[in-house]
Formats: C-alpha cells, structure tokens, sequence
C-alpha cells in the first residue's frame, strides 16, 4: 500500500512512504494518504498546462542521464512525476543505461487517476466522484 520507491538500479531496496506510514499509524487504519500530501496541487498544475497521458506512465523509460540530471522543469513530464513521487524506479538496463519507470504502489495509483480523471474527461471531479460510485455501487 505505501512501498515500492526505489531511488536507484537496485529495485531490492525499496522504501516506504513516511507520510502515509505515520498517518495510518496514528489512525490505526489503510486509507490514501498520497492525496493529502500537497503533491496533488503539483499535479494539477501540470495537467492544466499539458497534455498528460497516463497510459505511457507505467513502464516508461528514461535515459540515466536524463534522470540522474534533475531537471526540475516541466520540459519532462516524466521526470516531473518521478520527482514528485507519481513514479519510482521499478527497473534499470546498465547495458544501456536506461530506467523503466512506474508507479510506486497503489496508494499513488489510485491518487493520481482521481486527478487525472477528471481532466481526462473534462469533468468537474465531484461529477466523476459520484460517477465512480454509482459504478461501484452497481
């Protein structure tokens, strides 16, 4: 629910989200935690600015230099999400040196399709909200 960040090649080592640790320490309960971490107004900012596909998200490559240079800008999208924590490092080719990419977990999953959604079907996100609903509720 809140692992799965790797900061390097080796995916072996993973890490744990602390914020959402803590607050479902403190709760005693499993809740999405990510969306309430201020990162969600980042995200926001880039989707009103760009065209954002979230299906060429998981599992996208990144040259290591590319990733290693930290361009904070928004030029790369994907970098900009890996370095607010959309995305983590799932593998890495040292042949070629390149990154695969994806989400970290389902917490993070979960966050970023209730913000993307309601820019992918140019909706008002309490429209979508109740939308969900009413599916799950069937």
């Amino acid at each position: 629910m809140y692992d799965g960040y790797h900061f390097s090649g080796d995916t072996s080592k993973a890490v744990y989200n602390p914020f959402s640790v803590i607050n479902a320490l403190s709760d005693q309960s499993l809740r999405n935690y990510w969306i309430a971490s201020g990162s969600s107004a980042l995200l926001s900012g880039l989707l009103r600015r760009s065209d954002l596909k979230s299906d060429n998200l998981e599992g996208a490559m990144v040259l290591g230099d590319t990733l290693r240079s930290s361009d904070v800008s928004l030029t790369n999208k994907t970098l900009f999400l890996y370095q607010t924590g959309y995305l983590t490092i799932k593998d890495y080719d040292e042949d070629d040196d390149f990154y695969t990419l994806g989400f970290p977990n389902k917490e993070v999953r979960a966050a970023f399709y209730q913000i993307v959604l309601p820019y992918t079907v140019d909706k008002e996100s309490e429209e979508v909200d109740n939308c969900i609903l009413r599916i799950k509720r069937a």
